[in-house]
């Protein structure tokens, strides 16, 4: 009597450890299922920045393309814009010159 005692004891002590362990594992499993799915959703998150960094990459370059075409416009301006004042000081001096000619002359 007194050995089916501590086996019925033992038995619940086994049944209780069990159902512990039980809920440990399903609680393991929980976090683990939390863990994958923070882990997809960085994943996802880092695809989704790596695109965006191509997409800025990609707009940059669009950007300097620009830069260095305006740059170009702005130099060929530049020197029209010399050639220009060349050209009005060659006719000023023109100008100055007819009318001390004309001066003379009269």
């Amino acid at each position: 009597t007194m050995y089916v005692s501590d086996l019925e004891r033992r038995l619940r002590d086994l049944r209780s450890e069990h159902d512990a362990l039980e809920a440990s594992l399903a609680a393991v499993r929980r976090a683990h299922e939390d863990a994958a799915a923070d882990v997809d959703s960085l994943r996802s998150r880092a695809e989704s920045a790596e695109r965006q960094r191509a997409q800025l990459e990609e707009e940059l370059e669009q950007l300097r393309g620009q830069l260095v075409d305006a740059e170009r416009r702005q130099q060929g301006e530049r020197e029209q814009h010399d050639r220009s004042m060349q050209d009005l000081r060659l006719l000023v001096q023109d100008r100055a010159t007819l009318n001390a000619l004309s001066a003379s002359t009269a």
